[in-house]
């Protein structure tokens, strides 16, 4: 059995097609949908959803840049772990879509059972440490706005300044070697109790932090025995470690497209992000159209 986590926040339409997409027998559907986007109605969501059985968590705000991320992250983990067993557990996001066949991506992850798929950028240096060292108690009402144009933004960044200037560093006693790599992972359930677990330990670790999204899970892995099952070990800033197809260099990240079709169905992947409805929603369609047609073949 596989679990997939979803966090969405907009852009129901396609999450209603990534439903449908993730509709297997062998597939659990866990989502959480951010409390600032207001009443949803989840029958109208899941009404395409026959085979798997889907899951809505507890609804929070979830802020960018904010500890929240990293809450919610672990609130879905534990909501899986709290409803069964899982040989792998899939984070992704609301614009996020499969690029082959459930009937597929099971046999990859079957062929590299106990891999753990978690993508990085290497050991936190420079002013990355910074989100880790200092605080940000203001993040929560800051979140992605612009900076030139958030009074709250230029407080905080001479409350890091002055933090800077003394050389406060709330982590100076601790010897952990801290990761950077994106928070979309394809883990195993063992390694999803092993995080769960630590929860009490990650929230004082990164308490008032900044976009730690993108450092808890790598740094607690690489610091423990799972280290040894990561899938590759290269540490090289590519993206097949997490087997997610994501394009940096044309985009923050940039949103696929129709002419990029036949880019993602032979990229080797098991999934992208990320889509947009309002950019380009026939390449949702058509990828769609392939996993299932894909599925019946199989």
């Amino acid at each position: 059995m596989h679990a997939y986590l979803i966090m969405a926040h907009n852009q129901f339409d396609l999450l209603n097609k990534l439903l449908r997409a993730l509709d297997y027998h062998e597939n659990d559907i866990f989502i959480h949908v951010d409390k600032k986007s207001g009443v949803i109605n989840e029958q109208a969501i899941i009404k395409g959803v026959k085979k798997s059985s889907v899951y809505f968590v507890t609804r929070n705000t979830v802020v960018w840049g904010h500890y929240s991320q990293i809450e919610c992250e672990l609130q879905l983990f534990d909501a899986a772990l709290r409803h069964g067993s899982y040989d792998y557990i899939h984070l992704i996001s609301g614009v996020d879509f499969p690029l082959k066949s459930q009937h597929d991506i099971h046999e990859f992850f079957d062929k590299n059972k106990g891999k753990e798929f978690v993508h990085f950028e290497g050991k936190v240096s420079g002013e990355d440490m910074e989100k880790i060292q200092c605080l940000f108690p203001l993040q929560k009402y800051i979140g992605n706005r612009k900076k030139d144009t958030s009074f709250l933004y230029c407080i905080q960044r001479a409350f890091v300044w002055l933090q800077r200037v003394l050389k406060a560093d709330r982590h100076k006693k601790d010897t952990t070697v801290f990761y950077k790599g994106a928070n979309w992972v394809s883990i195993t359930g063992e390694f999803a109790r092993y995080l769960v677990d630590k929860k009490d330990k990650i929230r004082k670790c990164y308490k008032m932090s900044m976009c730690c999204d993108e450092i808890f899970l790598q740094t607690e892995l690489m610091n423990s025995p799972f280290k040894d099952n990561l899938y590759d070990k290269s540490f090289n800033n590519d993206y097949r470690m997490c087997m997610r197809m994501i394009d940096w260099n044309r985009g923050g990240p940039y949103i696929f497209r129709t002419e990029d079709f036949d880019e993602l169905i032979s990229g080797g992947m098991m999934f992208a992000r990320k889509f947009s409805a309002d950019v380009d929603s026939e390449v949702v369609d058509m990828l769609l159209k392939y996993d299932l047609e894909d599925e019946k073949e199989d």
